[in-house]
């Protein structure tokens, strides 16, 4: 694990679950679940991402999904944002009418 000396804005992606075994999502929506923090790692990254997930009502467990950069405007280090769910109903719309496409396709030869 490589530490800076100079904390940076860390985005950090997460799916909440009902067990520890993360076979039970917790919540079915469309929408990003994802903290912005500042942390001198990925690992710090993840553990304040972890905190401020879990409290949010009703979560109990989290899974990390990925790590990326961020602005530093960006940063709220109690609460994760709130992202678009229109979003993500038309980006899912769209790759559900691709596999239909490619299905229709693959089902003609």
């Amino acid at each position: 694990m490589t530490v800076q000396e100079t904390p940076k804005a860390y985005s950090v992606y997460y799916a909440h679950y009902k067990d520890d075994r993360f076979m039970l999502p917790n919540w079915m929506q469309f929408k990003d679940y994802v903290c912005v923090v500042s942390a001198s790692s990925q690992q710090e990254a993840i553990e304040k991402t972890t905190k401020i997930a879990l409290n949010q009502p009703g979560a109990k467990y989290i899974k990390i999904a990925g790590i990326g950069f961020a602005k530093e405007e960006w940063i709220d280090e109690e609460k994760w944002i709130d992202t678009d769910p229109d979003y993500y109903r038309e980006q899912a719309q769209l790759l559900k009418n691709r596999l239909e496409a490619k299905r229709k396709l693959d089902t003609t030869w």
